[in-house]
């Protein structure tokens, strides 16, 4: 009996680091990971396209990620930033058949987010 009580203690704290650990790791930004703030893009939408309507949202408040919906002339679009997905853009006027991508494009700085808007005016 007081194997067993070990072997599950051992088990337990095993699965109690991995998990810290692992929650630690997806805490933390990959390096090249590009930081950019929701208010930063909502600056260039309404640069670029001043007559669209911009709405955000937060995704996950603890991670800081966010998605940005974005309707000008029935067409959508919308940016999306999270700290270990990424930074891309999303057209859906074009179909995908990834049903599960992230985005459409990933994006590395706000001067490729202003080009993925000029492509779609």
């Amino acid at each position: 009996m007081q194997a067993t009580a070990r072997r599950l203690s051992v088990v337990s704290a095993t699965s109690c680091a991995r998990r810290r650990l692992i929650r630690d790791v997806r805490l933390t930004p990959m390096p090249d990971m590009p930081s950019i703030e929701a208010l930063q893009v909502e600056r260039l939408i309404a640069e670029v396209m001043p007559d669209a309507s911009i709405t955000t949202d937060s995704i996950s408040p603890i991670h800081g990620s966010w998605r940005i919906e974005i309707i000008r002339d029935e067409r959508r679009f919308a940016f999306v930033w999270g700290p270990m997905s990424g930074f891309g853009g999303i057209d859906y006027s074009v179909p995908s058949d990834d049903v599960f991508a992230y985005c459409d494009e990933y994006l590395w700085s706000l001067d490729d987010a202003r080009k993925f808007l000029s492509n779609r005016i």
